[in-house]
Parts: C-alpha cells; structure tokens; sequence
C-alpha cells in the first residue's frame, strides 16, 4: 500500500493478502490480474490512500 504516495497504481504478483481482499470488497482497490496491477477505485480513494499513509488522518 506505502507504492500509492509514488504512484497510481502497483504491480500485482498474483498472491491476495487478507487486506488486499478486504480493499477490494470495500471498493477500494481493484485488482486487474489481466495487466497485473492493483489501483485505487477512484481518483478520491487514491487521495484518501495518500492522505492516510502520509500520516495526515
């Protein structure tokens, strides 16, 4: 999750934490396993993301 301050989206190794799976049932990350990378929702939930790890939350 720390990769969201840098950028938009993380490549994904195919492995599903317990905390990936419940992001993604909340809605706020999705999993493409075509292209192989995980991105926030929305623009908002990438801002929310940021604002959490940067420790402003």
């Amino acid at each position: 999750m720390k990769n969201f301050i840098e950028a938009d989206e993380i490549s994904f190794d195919g492995r599903i934490t317990k905390a990936l799976e419940q992001a993604v049932r909340a809605y706020i990350l999705f999993v493409d396993p075509l292209e192989g990378v995980v991105r926030p929702q929305g623009r908002l939930e990438l801002l929310a993301i940021r604002r959490v790890l940067e420790g402003e939350i």
